[in-house]
């Protein structure tokens, strides 16, 4: 018989115990990892995607006695705030398709007597010359803006979309309203809303 050698041992596998422990230890990382990831989905969410800007509503509008080059003055809203203290107007376009905007700007809307449109230019019309609103939603008031639209073209001078670039603080993004306004020669009728009595808007073209 040999002595001092003794047959390999074989390694003592880890108890039920130990794997518990080690479980335990993982559970707080993954609930902390879940919980950032919610908070930066969210976070993504409220940066690129959402809107702290509420619109009310979609019309239609025609002018039927337009000559190239002249201008419409439109009110677009009513607006308010949901989250935001403020929030810029810093531009307003709209569909590619015979109307330029001229000017744009935005006020505190009147109740009792909301701009709807002028014949001529946003700076005639008095409107006024702010870009920024602070009508807050909870407390009932509201913003309306106004677009000054130019019509650069023969035919009839259409968008189906106003669109509003907005910013506050490091948020900002385009709130598309559905807001259909043409520009037309007179006698012009190939357009619902080139008729001398414009057919109502329901939303849908």
């Amino acid at each position: 018989m040999l002595h001092g050698v003794t047959a390999a041992e074989a390694p003592e596998a880890p108890s039920q115990e130990r794997t518990t422990a080690r479980r335990r230890r993982w559970v707080p990382w993954a609930a902390l990892a879940t919980a950032v990831l919610a908070v930066a989905g969210y976070g993504l969410w409220w940066l690129v995607l959402s809107t702290p800007i509420r619109d009310y509503g979609s019309y239609g509008v025609g002018f039927h006695d337009v000559e190239p080059g002249a201008s419409r003055a439109i009110a677009l809203g009513p607006f308010c705030l949901d989250g935001a203290g403020s929030a810029t107007i810093d531009d307003v376009t709209v569909d590619p398709a015979g109307l330029t905007v001229v000017d744009f700007a935005v006020r505190h809307a009147d109740p009792h007597e909301y701009f709807g449109s002028f014949p001529g230019s946003l700076r005639d019309s008095g409107f006024g010359a702010s870009r920024t609103l602070t009508d807050q939603c909870d407390r009932g008031d509201h913003a309306e803006a106004a677009v000054e639209v130019l019509r650069g073209v023969n035919g009839p001078a259409v968008t189906d979309h106003v669109y509003v670039h907005w910013s506050t603080g490091v948020r900002s993004g385009v709130l598309a309203l559905p807001v259909q306004a043409a520009l037309c020669l007179d006698g012009e009728v190939d357009d619902d809303l080139c008729a001398p009595d414009p057919v109502p808007f329901d939303g849908k073209r």
